[in-house]
């Protein structure tokens, strides 16, 4: 094969894109519609008899059939006879996309999600009658849109990525294939496939004698269960469909982790805050959900890599501390009326001018009082109408800054503006915490401050490797 050789009198070879055991794949030209399409060859050593014939051309029609959007589509198949022998061809869509295998560690929000769109195209292939066989990171296509696309169905097997069955030789599995993308999460999460993949030896025995390794202890628990569960060296053990993997998946890639606001210590000195009743604090742990259908399945290997419960003494701390800072901003006000001969509804001092009582019903005038916040203006028993001394002299009025936390990149500006926030300025940055790509995390001014309409508002987005984040809804 070599690039402009015409296959099927209709597909022109370009640039050779990848090759293997079983055959080859180029990038060619459908001269008749004029575009550009992916070509795999198969070896004419491999292709040979009535019966292989009649499977190829069954699998290829099927796969055409298909309507699962991470699957790559087939557009077209055949045979033809080549001076070197039968030569079979299947043309598929050109995916203008790079593979998994060259992304690297990926955050914790995008490996759940190209996980559950695999198992949603590797269902779709089940439910057909068929099984991928080959999957690896480089059959994982991510589009420029941030779509996943599987390839390469009936590809060589990657040992580093082969289930345990496997090794004995024996056809794969609609549970192989689970295992595979199990272990392609690993490798999302860690950088690597589970058993590595060097020696072949040393990877087999991994697969067929080993645990898997632990993962970083900072990967959510519920992703965790989910990727060892596939893991499982018994096929009756991993889950029992892909669907049901993907939709473990899906449960983390949409979760909205808490967010939990830092309290702001009231000005000294303060006073005792009043006893407040603190309800106990609660732990909610998100948990892998369960079959669609009975699962009967004896519980986890004992071998399975053992992982810490996380605590979060910080959180309970944070909330103790705005308990307290909630109290002292309910009750300061009240002993300061109690106690303040200038609080609304005292008597008017004996020796103030008239004119200046009747400018304030109801309000004793003093030195400091020019409607600044927290003067008389802004505390309880202010007469509707009154006016603070910021809107008397002509200051810009103040807006309060909507809350961003939580909401996707793409809908920031939209939501700022309408609250006549017209400059702001969005930052991709990772949190601390999981955060799911393109949700915002955090912003200054802080949600609910009452800010001049002029002021900037930036906000912090946890980043996305793929596609873009202002077009993401």
């Amino acid at each position: 094969m070599h690039a402009e050789e015409l296959v099927g009198a209709r597909y022109r070879l370009d640039t050779r894109l990848a090759g293997g055991v079983m055959g080859e794949v180029w990038r060619a030209v459908d001269i008749r519609l004029d575009l550009a399409v992916a070509v795999k060859l198969l070896h004419t050593g491999v292709s040979a008899g009535e019966e292989f014939r009649a499977r190829f051309e069954s699998e290829a029609r099927t796969l055409a059939g298909l309507d699962a959007p991470s699957v790559a589509t087939v557009r077209d198949h055949g045979v033809e006879e080549t001076p070197e022998g039968t030569r079979y061809y299947l043309v598929l869509e050109l995916v203008d996309g790079r593979p998994l295998a060259g992304l690297g560690i990926l955050p914790f929000g995008e490996t759940a999600r190209v996980l559950a769109d695999a198992a949603e195209g590797l269902q779709a292939a089940h439910e057909a009658g068929i099984v991928h066989g080959g999957l690896a990171p480089a059959e994982v296509l991510i589009t420029a849109d941030g779509d996943v696309k599987l390839i390469g169905f009936g590809a060589d097997r990657v040992a580093a990525y082969s289930a345990p069955e496997l090794f004995g030789d024996p056809d794969p599995t609609p549970s192989a294939d689970i295992y595979a993308l199990g272990a392609i999460g690993f490798a999302c999460l860690t950088g690597t496939p589970p058993f590595g993949s060097g020696d072949p030896a040393a990877v087999e025995h991994g697969h067929l004698n080993q645990p898997p390794p632990a993962l970083p202890e900072d990967v959510p628990e519920a992703l965790a269960e989910a990727v060892y569960r596939a893991l499982r060296k018994e096929p009756a053990d991993r889950w029992l469909t892909a669907h049901s993997f993907g939709a473990a998946c899906r449960t983390v890639a949409t979760a909205k982790p808490a967010v939990v606001e830092q309290a702001v210590a009231a000005p000294e000195p303060a006073p005792e805050p009043e006893a407040v009743d603190k309800p106990e604090p609660t732990a909610i742990e998100a948990h892998v959900p369960d079959e669609t259908v009975a699962d009967t399945r004896p519980p986890a290997p004992a071998d399975e890599p053992a992982r810490r419960r996380r605590r979060a003494p910080v959180l309970v701390l944070a909330a103790l501390v705005a308990l307290i800072a909630l109290a002292a901003a309910f009750v300061l006000p009240r002993l300061m009326d109690d106690g303040d001969p200038g609080t609304a509804g005292a008597a008017p001092s004996s020796g103030a001018p008239s004119d200046a009582a009747s400018s304030s019903p109801g309000v004793a005038p003093t030195e400091e009082d020019d409607g600044a916040p927290g003067s008389a203006d802004d505390r309880p028993g202010t007469p509707a109408g009154t006016t603070t001394g910021a809107e008397s002299s002509g200051a810009a009025p103040l807006v309060e800054v909507p809350d961003l936390v939580g909401k996707q990149m793409s809908e920031a500006p939209e939501v700022l503006e309408a609250e006549g926030f017209e400059s702001h300025e969005g930052i991709s940055e990772r949190s601390g915490e999981w955060i799911a790509a393109c949700e915002i995390w955090a912003q200054t001014p802080e949600a609910g401050a009452r800010v001049e309409a002029g002021t900037k508002v930036v906000y912090r987005y946890a980043p996305t490797l793929f596609g873009d984040c202002a077009t993401r809804a």
